[in-house]
């Protein structure tokens, strides 16, 4: 078995840049194998910065923002800037699918704050045609897409719009012992 590359240490190389597990760590979190953080704290080694490094010589706040943005500096964003970010503008015949959060049903999830959420095409819908969506009103997809963004795939429509959009392109099997009228199912006799 070898050992530690480090050269006042006996412990056995875990197959890891050629150190043992300590110095292996040390080196993940540090970029040096020989730094010892357990004696000393160092602060962020950004400028202005008073909160203690804790990987790359970075505060975890720093860190987290080199690795999302690729550099330390976080440029806040508008939902209307975040929403264009999650989805390819393609033709407009195309879906223009949302590769973000999801929900369980397949549609787009956009953080409006810290714990609001609301639906992606709703979003995008309103903001495209510049509508606030009346309350009690469905935006419906013309391509049975809920992942789609494209507003021309789009439309604003009641629940009953939407069912009646279901049982027509036969996504919605009806009950052979029920009727629909005056926009509400009833049971045979």
């Amino acid at each position: 078995m070898k050992k530690c590359s480090v050269k006042e240490c006996r412990r056995i190389e875990n197959l890891s840049k050629g150190f043992c597990e300590k110095h292996y760590q040390a080196w993940l979190r540090w970029g040096n194998p020989l730094e010892n953080h357990t004696q000393k704290k160092h602060k962020c080694s950004i400028d202005n910065c008073d909160k203690i490094a804790s990987s790359k010589n970075l505060c975890p706040m720093h860190y987290t923002r080199l690795r999302r943005y690729g550099n330390t500096e976080h440029i806040p964003r508008s939902i209307e800037q975040r929403y264009h970010l999650y989805y390819f503008r393609g033709k407009t015949n195309e879906c223009w699918n949302w590769f973000g959060t999801k929900d369980k049903y397949g549609y787009g999830k956009l953080f409006k704050s810290k714990n609001v959420r609301i639906l992606a095409h709703r979003f995008g819908w309103s903001s495209f045609y510049k509508q606030s969506i009346p309350k009690g009103m469905f935006i419906c997809h013309t391509c049975d897409n809920p992942a789609c963004q494209n507003p021309h795939h789009l439309f604003l429509g009641t629940p009953m719009d939407n069912m009646v959009d279901k049982v027509k392109k036969g996504r919605l099997v009806i009950n052979p012992y029920r009727n629909l009228v005056n926009g509400r199912f009833t049971f045979k006799k």
